[in-house]
């Protein structure tokens, strides 16, 4: 079989904002993490760079998790 490989050298674009906090989330799994800790680790990822200017990253990750059907309230 031949290889495949691209044409050219690209940068692959940044992954969504949902992608982002489901990434995080995933690597908690089974546990999960607070509001703060998920910004820090969605922080960590790049998600700051994705928002539009002026918008709140704590209010942009909320409306993401209310959009997200396998998200769920965690309690330790």
């Amino acid at each position: 079989m031949r290889a495949i490989r691209l044409k050219r050298k690209i940068t692959p674009p940044p992954a969504p904002q949902s992608t982002i906090i489901l990434q995080c989330l995933a690597e908690a799994y089974p546990g999960g993490l607070s509001l703060d800790q998920l910004m820090s680790a969605c922080e960590s990822r790049g998600y700051a760079r994705r928002l539009k200017p002026n918008t709140d990253m704590r209010e942009s990750i909320l409306w993401h998790l209310k959009r997200i059907a396998d998200v769920e309230p965690f309690s330790n």
